[in-house]
């Protein structure tokens, strides 16, 4: 049963009885905030914690799940391929084919992939050679002729006049190179020793897309 107050008072005494003072907070502004303090009574429960009573799981979701992080991969690693294989026209020890071949002399083997699945572009490396080769695909994918015209093209750039000297104080210094006479243009071939013929292709271990070339 409720008792009615004497007079304003009493009344005012006990309505501040009944309501707690709110509490003064600073903001990183500098204003001024009110907030009611917790009510002790209250059960506070974490927003991803489920009651020990309820059936439901403790652990809720939050939601659909955010795609994971990945990095961004350079050419042709973006095809997410795993394994490639090399066409058997080119794979070493493979008939020798001669590099200068061109189009005319054999439609079908040139148009044929070099890889399957075919890739964008391959890199060749030989332990002759101190540059790399980088066949590049004409339409499409790399074939057989893009790989071909890349080594021939290597092949038949001239060397400047560092790398030639360069080689010429690798050779041996017995006797004259070329019965002494100045070598004016040499190109990239005559690093292979007269062995400038296409071998083929084996596998290395730096990814599927760069690949050992053998000459013979």
């Amino acid at each position: 049963m409720f008792r009615m107050a004497r007079g304003p008072e009493e009344f005012c005494a006990s309505l501040q009885h009944q309501i707690e003072p709110k509490r003064m907070i600073g903001t990183a502004g500098g204003t001024i905030q009110q907030r009611s303090p917790p009510d002790s009574k209250a059960i506070r429960l974490d927003p991803l914690i489920a009651p020990v009573h309820s059936s439901v799981p403790r652990a809720l979701p939050l939601g659909p799940t955010l795609p994971h992080r990945k990095p961004i991969p350079l050419p042709p690693q973006m095809l997410n391929i795993s394994e490639v294989r090399l066409n058997p026209q080119i794979r070493w020890p493979a008939v020798p084919l001669r590099v200068g071949m061109y189009v005319n002399e054999n439609l079908k083997v040139l148009a044929e992939l070099a890889t399957s699945p075919g890739l964008p572009s391959l890199t060749l490396l030989s332990p002759k050679l101190p540059w790399a080769i980088t066949a590049h695909a004409s339409e499409g994918w790399v074939t057989v002729g893009d790989i071909l015209a890349a080594v021939r093209r290597m092949l038949e750039t001239r060397m400047s006049e560092a790398e030639t000297a360069e080689w010429i104080t690798s050779r041996t210094r017995d006797g004259p190179l070329f019965g002494g006479n100045r070598i004016r243009e040499v190109t990239r071939r005559i690093l292979l020793d007269g062995k400038d013929r296409f071998g083929g292709l084996s596998e290395s271990t730096m990814g599927c897309d760069i690949w050992l070339v053998h000459f013979v």
